[in-house]
């Protein structure tokens, strides 16, 4: 089943990452001890997820993107799909330009995109910070491809056609995209009933 990030989850799992647990509304001890515990630890993968959100990307996709791939003239990204091996061109968001701009000036002439600071290798798998961020953040049933299928249903919320958001998605055919499309028809549906009740 699909689960799909809210706006305040996302808001939530960014200060967890960013060693913030104000929001938890725990004694200053309590949140002292967090602080102490996890330090820095999560700090790389808000970069992570504001990339899988803001361009709906595979984790995989992800994890092997490379600098090379990485075009700030153009301002776009080249993503290699891990399911055909095809090249996609995904258009920069500007929060996720701002974002690569900043990794870029301290990459340290690492090859990928995320990289470990410690071994200066690229992260083969995020599962047990991803985990760990969203129990603290109050995130339950959440899936790391689910950002995927919030990134769709975002685009599809916002107006934008159907297939513009299977080209950025790189999905083989427009079926894979179309069920996306049920998120704007139960809107419209709600849309209507609001109408029929108004005043009610």
């Amino acid at each position: 089943m699909e689960r799909h990030l809210s706006k305040d989850e996302e808001q939530r799992m960014y200060k967890v990452c960013e060693g913030d647990y104000s929001f938890m509304q725990l004694p200053i001890t309590e949140i002292e001890k967090l602080k102490r515990k996890y330090g820095s630890e999560h700090a790389y993968l808000k970069q992570i997820l504001i990339m899988a959100l803001n361009t709906g990307m595979r984790k995989g996709e992800i994890l092997n993107l490379t600098w090379d791939c990485v075009d700030f003239e153009k301002n776009e990204i080249s993503a290699l799909n891990t399911k055909n091996r095809k090249k996609n061109v995904i258009p920069m968001s500007n929060r996720l330009r701002e974002t690569l701009i900043e990794m870029h000036e301290q990459r340290e002439n690492n090859k990928y995109v995320f990289t470990n600071p410690w071994t200066g290798n690229k992260y083969n798998d995020i599962k047990r910070t991803f985990k760990t961020v969203c129990k603290l953040a109050d995130v339950k049933n959440m899936r790391f491809h689910d950002l995927r299928h919030t990134a769709a249903t975002r685009m599809v919320d916002a107006g934008i056609q159907l297939p513009v958001v299977k080209q950025i998605l790189n999905h083989a055919n427009i079926q894979t995209t179309m069920r996306y499309a049920h998120t704007m028809r139960e809107q419209e549906v709600s849309a209507v009933e609001a109408l029929a009740n108004y005043n009610n």
